[in-house]
This record gives structure tokens, C-alpha cells and sequence, in this order.
């Protein structure tokens, strides 16, 4: 979950999906995903707090290391995102 939380901090201090992507935190698709859950649970907003490990777990579940179409279709599934081809 520490990297979930670094990136967060990272998208409240205003790194694209693109700067996160190019340092080499998470791929852009998944920040996408990552940047719409946190938006809609408030968890940008820089007023309030981090939420707390738990919480993110929930939210996003533990990440395995997997192939790069299957985590996608992983994060496609969790969240309820359209399908389209991975290459």
C-alpha cells in the first residue's frame, strides 16, 4: 500500500498520469483508474487526510505482480471500466 500512498500524494501535488508514468510509479491506465477512485472518494482533496491502509486496500485490493493484460483487465473488473484491447 506505500506505493499506493506515494502516488497519491503525488496526484495531490499535481503529477499527470503521464509524470508518474514517465518516473516510473504506475502505468498511465492505471493511474487513470487509480486518479477517478480517489477523486470520487475525496481522498485528492490535500484539506483531509491520507486514508489509512485499510481503507485503500479495500478500495483497490493487493496488486500481484501479473501480466501487463491481465492486471489491466484485473483493474477493469474491480472498478466496472468498459473493455477494450490491451496491446
Amino acid at each position: 500500500m506505500f506505493e499506493f500512498r506515494h502516488i497519491l500524494v503525488r496526484m495531490r501535488l499535481g503529477d499527470s498520469d503521464r509524470a508518474l508514468a514517465k518516473a516510473g510509479l504506475i502505468g498511465r491506465p492505471k493511474a487513470k483508474v487509480l486518479r477517478t477512485v480517489a477523486e470520487e472518494r475525496g481522498w485528492l482533496d490535500p484539506a483531509r487526510p491520507l486514508p489509512e491502509d485499510v481503507v485503500l486496500a479495500q478500495a483497490l485490493g493487493t496488486p500481484r505482480a501479473a501480466a501487463s493484460a491481465q492486471s489491466h483487465l484485473r483493474w477493469q473488473l474491480l472498478f466496472g471500466l468498459p473493455f477494450r484491447s490491451v496491446p
